[in-house]
């Protein structure tokens, strides 16, 4: 057999190729035969008077007269117009004949697309969206789908995936269609955010991004590997390694900032606009010797504290929330960030704290200046009873470390003291007293496990081994006797 005969068995075997889902093939139109002339009511197209229209059915004789001078065209019969083509429907792979009419061959294809346009929105679920759409018609369908729901999303959470698409991804991609977002736009675009250095806003785009493509096959426009088409984005050091060791403060560095921040609160004192209350100072110490994440220390009610009780032997809080952004406003989440809230036992110098804060408190309430306190009124907020920012915490201990400048201590920057680093410095001493243990310090820190110590305590160096198992490997690992051998 030749090789020309051979192809063309080949192809005759092969058959024609499937239509791809959700596709259409060749569009024909075609007139329709026009109806009879003796079928169309002709009084009914005619625009006279009604008294002329009158005339006219009483005079049929005289209209017919009328009638059969006049051609089709002068009596304007309507020609109409069929557009077909062959839909394969994606939900069940069938092809089906859909048909569509106007009056012109181009009404008749409008018709007909807005015909395919519809069934494909019932079928997918889509809307009016499809490959050819916009990615940012995509951007606004993946935004309206995000919903508060009960072990779903915090709403920190949403409102950060909704900055991730307004100001990183719609201006990257919203002016390609869904068909054109493929591999290379998508790798330049996380190549250039990595070059400037902001790898934590690269990882939230990988993971927006997959979620949005996610959703794109869910509706049936795309059939792609979200993991495969998005790159991981490059990991920043993790906290604890080589690149990045623990930063922690030593007691005498913790000394250090805490006289700094009293002298900053003296200094304020005389000065112009509100007088100083003591706060920064308080929770430092509250942060310190509770090993509290800041949001956690300004989300203190007066409910959690436990240091007054005649039937507590030793002071103590509850750590059940923290405080968050949305929309713009702070509010109080009554849960911390891993959802568990933990009791944590208090040193003297966070007892004395919070009974200056307390004592402060307690001042305008006798003065007959304001309501008493209840017991889900915050412990530190600002005087319009609201809660911290972080923010302003930082602004605060930032005053405060100015003030260090001259004072250079080894391993101790003063102006990259973050708010952060009284938790780390509490667990670091916890962990490397001789009654600390890494169960103590992970309890301590609200973790449900010893795995995430490496990223909070400084020179945390390998565990010591467990001994108590040794007995166990030895029955089943015991020395042979060479003589039964």
């Amino acid at each position: 057999m030749s090789d020309s005969n051979e192809q063309l068995s080949q192809g005759m075997l092969m058959g024609k190729p499937a239509t791809p889902l959700g596709t259409w093939g060749k569009v024909t139109i075609s007139p329709l035969p026009p109806a009879p002339i003796s079928n169309l009511d002709f009084y009914a197209r005619v625009e006279a008077p009604s008294d002329v229209l009158a005339w006219m059915r009483g005079n049929p004789a005289a209209m017919a007269r009328i009638a059969a001078s006049l051609s089709k065209r002068d009596l304007k019969a309507v020609i109409i117009y069929e557009a077909a083509t062959r839909y394969r429907d994606p939900s069940t792979g069938r092809s089906v004949r859909l048909r569509a009419r106007g009056t012109t061959p181009s009404k008749a294809k409008t018709a007909l697309s807005e015909k395919i346009a519809q069934r494909r929105s019932v079928r997918s679920g889509a809307g009016s969206l499809t490959s050819e759409s916009r990615m940012g018609q995509l951007f606004d369908a993946y935004l309206d789908r995000l919903t508060v729901a009960p072990g779903k999303l915090r709403p920190q959470t949403i409102q950060k995936k909704r900055d991730s698409v307004r100001a990183t991804l719609r201006p990257a991609f919203e002016h390609l269609t869904i068909r054109e977002l493929t591999a290379p736009p998508i790798d330049e675009f996380i190549q250039k955010i990595v070059e400037t250095g902001h790898l934590s806003v690269a990882k939230e785009s990988t993971i927006v991004l997959r979620e949005v493509l996610r959703l794109s096959n869910r509706l049936g426009l795309t059939v792609v590997d979200p993991k495969i088409l998005v790159p991981n984005a490059p990991r920043p050091a993790r906290a604890g390694s080589a690149e990045k060791p623990v930063r922690f403060l030593t007691a005498e560095q913790v000394d250090l900032l805490r006289r700094a921040l009293h002298r900053w609160h003296r200094d304020r004192l005389g000065r112009p606009g509100p007088a100083p209350d003591g706060q920064p100072v308080q929770i430092l110490e509250v942060m310190t010797g509770g090993a509290l994440r800041p949001g956690e220390a300004a989300a203190l009610l007066l409910r959690n504290l436990f240091i007054d009780d005649e039937n507590t032997a030793h002071p103590f809080l509850i750590v059940d929330g923290t405080i968050v952004l949305r929309d713009g406003s702070v509010w109080r989440q009554p849960e911390t960030k891993t959802g568990r809230g933990r009791t944590v036992a208090l040193p003297a110098a966070a007892v004395h704290a919070i009974r200056q804060r307390l004592a402060v408190i307690e001042v305008p309430q006798a003065a007959g200046k304001r309501e008493a306190n209840g017991p889900d009124d915050l412990l530190f907020g600002t005087r319009a009873g609201t809660p911290f920012q972080s923010t302003n915490l930082r602004r605060s201990f930032g005053y405060a470390t100015d003030l260090l400048d001259d004072v250079s201590v080894e391993g101790f920057a003063t102006f990259d003291f973050t708010p952060h680093m009284a938790r780390r410095s509490a667990a670091t001493a916890v962990f490397h007293h001789p009654d600390g243990s890494a169960a103590s310090t992970s309890a301590m820190l609200g973790h449900s496990g010893e795995a995430q110590l490496p990223a909070y305590v400084a020179k945390l160096g390998l565990p010591a081994p467990d001994f108590s198992v040794i007995a166990a490997l030895d029955g089943l690992l015991p020395i042979l006797d060479e003589s039964t051998l």
